[in-house]
């Protein structure tokens, strides 16, 4: 089967995307950021979609996909934590769980352990809630720059329950993500 599917070019596009989204956080350019946020976001869904339907799921897929979601993930929180947009908080736990996820995945490769890497339903909930964070955040951007960081402040309206549920889930995914890899060790050490 061929590596470079259409899955794999959204994922690869999404990956340059997130570039421009970058360019266009640091402009403060609210109207483009969101359009390409949310053009990034729609191709993370539709690349899965097609992988599974037209069983097209590659390695290189299931390499770049997270991949790509990290890198649209840091670039949006990072960034509009730094202007003082999203509070400091959930960008350190959406980085922390991440960081740690792949502290883990060196591990096992450094251990030599069998492992195959997959993303759990909760893991893919909690994507998803950073993307809306995120997108909800952008939007009242795009409506006026104070809204964002007011309606947070205020700890009123979606973005301060939003961003709150968003922590909660990305935690829990760090746990699951912790006892599955417990798991995996514990079966390779016997």
């Amino acid at each position: 089967m061929r590596r470079l599917n259409l899955p794999n070019l959204l994922t690869i596009t999404r990956m340059f995307g997130a570039m421009v989204f970058l360019f266009f956080l640091l402009e403060e350019n609210w109207h483009w950021s969101m359009i390409i946020f949310s053009a990034a976001a729609l191709t993370d869904m539709i690349d899965g979609t097609i992988a599974r339907m037209l069983s097209q799921r590659t390695r290189l897929g299931g390499f770049l996909d997270p991949m790509a979601d990290k890198i649209l993930m840091f670039c949006g929180f990072f960034v509009l934590t730094m202007k003082g947009i999203i509070p400091i908080w959930i960008t350190a736990v959406v980085v922390a769980r991440d960081v740690f996820i792949t502290t883990g995945i060196v591990l096992f490769v450094i251990r030599r352990a069998t492992f195959s890497y997959h993303p759990t339903y909760l893991s893919k909930a909690a994507t998803l809630f950073q993307i809306l964070t995120l997108f909800f955040f952008l939007a009242d951007l795009y409506r006026g720059p104070s809204l964002a960081a007011n309606a947070y402040v205020l700890g009123t309206g979606r973005l301060f329950f939003l961003t709150g549920f968003t922590a909660i889930l990305t935690c829990v995914t760090g746990v699951q993500y912790a006892a599955i890899g417990l798991r995996v060790l514990r079966g390779t050490e016997n």
